[in-house]
């Protein structure tokens, strides 16, 4: 059996949510909540396909621009989080279909990726002229609020429940971006609750929704990501295991009920990014210079052969990054047989179209790997 290190896509591995408050590149201030801000901005170009009098036309529309837009700039939000207020105050709390909550929640949660970071800071007496400056934990608060004021009236509304979803995952990465170093652990240990919390939120949407779509399945591989990084800080090593069956159960539910085919697909990368990781724990465990266990060995194949498999069924000729990491998963997999086996060089040969499609695409340079591998 041949061993080596990858190297291909770090990148992909180094995904996993950091825990340690690194803040995103600023985007832009929200100062307040309000389309006035962004006067430095172009407009955005506009398209409103709904009657003037239709007031909830209206805002889906107006939402609708800000979905499609390249979601670089908060001043499409800021128009949509306007008109919300204005409904809001219009109908005074009554009246109001879920949707208007959904949208209004989700614009919120949006709108907390232009805002700034809370800032980790130790216990210290407030003075009373001290102005808290607007930041994305506000925001996500906001929504929160939000979506459970639309419960109260459409409590198995799906759309609301898969806001929610999104929102505690929300609120989990913001109170660890947050917290001092000395309450790190203490605090992840309270959000590991909230993991299965949100896990059963999504459960709840997923049952009345007619249909699941690829963006509300980012909660799912959200929550793999961010349960491995929990399970570092407060070194428990069932966390992480226990949320990946439960997202990998939830992903195959979705495979034999979904149709739509974007969100098959993005439900077969998360099954296989499952198998995925349960072969690199059980790799983990073996140890280059002891004999192999067989069983182990055994194990991590058919985990890896299952990720390859599910990888394949959501395969496109235009992802490179994503032909990258089938590639990757190829490699793991030839590593595991004999050297120079037939089966060894069969997944090495695949793993190698990949990576020259790849190469080809400008997605990087892999000569030298595509070398080493075409010499075994």
């Amino acid at each position: 059996m041949a061993k080596r290190p990858l190297g291909l896509n770090k990148a992909n591995k180094s995904k996993k949510k950091k825990l340690d408050g690194e803040e995103k590149p600023e985007k832009a201030a929200t100062k307040e909540i309000s389309p006035e801000n962004d006067d430095s901005e172009p407009a955005p170009q506009l398209t409103l396909d709904a009657d003037e009098e239709d007031d909830m036309g209206q805002l889906e529309s107006l939402y609708t621009n800000w979905t499609s837009s390249e979601r670089d700039s908060p001043r499409l939000l800021h128009g949509v989080i306007h008109e919300c207020d204005s409904l809001l105050q219009k109908a005074k709390g009554e009246g109001l279909p879920a949707r208007f909550h959904e949208i209004y929640g989700a614009s919120l949660l949006d709108l907390a990726g232009f805002a700034e970071k809370k800032k980790p800071v130790k216990k210290k007496k407030v003075k009373s002229e001290d102005v808290a400056a607007e930041t994305s934990d506000m925001f996500v608060d906001a929504a929160l609020e939000r979506v459970e004021t639309g419960l109260e009236q459409y409590p198995e509304d799906a759309g609301l429940l898969f806001v929610k979803s999104r929102a505690l995952k929300q609120d989990i990465d913001e109170k660890m971006s947050a917290v001092a170093n000395d309450e790190r652990k203490a605090t992840a240990k309270k959000m590991i609750a909230q993991l299965n919390a949100i896990l059963e939120v999504f459960k709840q949407a997923q049952k009345h929704a007619s249909t699941v779509t690829p963006d509300q399945l980012d909660v799912v591989e959200e929550l793999i990501e961010l349960s491995g990084a929990l399970q570092g800080v407060v070194k428990m090593s069932d966390i992480a295991d226990t949320t990946l069956v439960a997202c990998e159960k939830l992903y195959n539910e979705i495979l034999e009920s979904e149709k739509d085919e974007k969100t098959v697909q993005k439900a077969h990368r998360g099954v296989g990014t499952c198998k995925m990781i349960i072969a690199d724990s059980l790799l983990d465990l073996l140890d280059e210079d002891d004999e192999d266990n067989d069983d182990t060995v055994k194990l991590a194949k058919k985990n890896l052969k299952s990720a390859i498999e599910h990888f394949q069924k959501s395969e496109t000729d235009e992802d490179g990054e994503f032909m990258v990491t089938l590639a990757e998963t190829m490699i793991q997999y030839g590593n595991l047989f004999e050297t120079e086996s037939e089966e060894q060089k069969k997944w090495y040969g695949e793993a190698v179209k990949r990576l020259r499609q790849a190469q080809r695409m400008g997605v990087g340079k892999y000569d030298e790997m595509i070398l080493e591998l075409e010499d075994d």
